[in-house]
């Protein structure tokens, strides 16, 4: 069984190079595409969910991957090593930066507002605020 898949191999190689060369392509987008996965939902919580939500997280991981793979292709094409070309682009499609995070907003409550209310009723007054 051994020497089939190393005739195979072989064969392939020279034969049809074009066929591993694709099967890799393959094989990296999905890497690339399950890094991404585990990235956004850590550090892109918000667009995760929405893709996910919306149906969409497959579609926008290909795309990156995609985008990906165009430019490492672009850029390896201009001279560039892959390794050089892989780091230029990793974090525009794949691993983008981490969304700045939103806090929370606490509710006012009604002693707040009331205090609120008083200050502008000084201001208002012209008397002095304390601090």
């Amino acid at each position: 069984m051994k020497r089939v898949e190393a005739v195979l191999r072989v064969h392939l190689k020279i034969v049809h190079p074009r066929i591993l060369d694709h099967r890799k392509m393959e094989m990296q987008h999905a890497n690339w595409m399950a890094q991404a996965r585990a990235h956004w939902m850590e550090h892109q919580p918000r667009k995760y969910r929405r893709l996910l939500m919306t149906g969409k997280l497959e579609q926008a991981l290909t795309e990156a991957a995609t985008a990906t793979a165009e430019a490492i292709r672009a850029l390896t094409t201009q001279g560039a090593t892959w390794q050089d070309a892989w780091e230029a682009t990793r974090e525009l499609y794949l691993f983008p930066a981490e969304e700045p995070e939103q806090t929370p907003r606490m509710p006012k409550s009604r002693a707040y507002l009331a205090h609120l209310d008083l200050m502008q009723g000084l201001a208002n007054l012209g008397m002095p605020e304390e601090d």
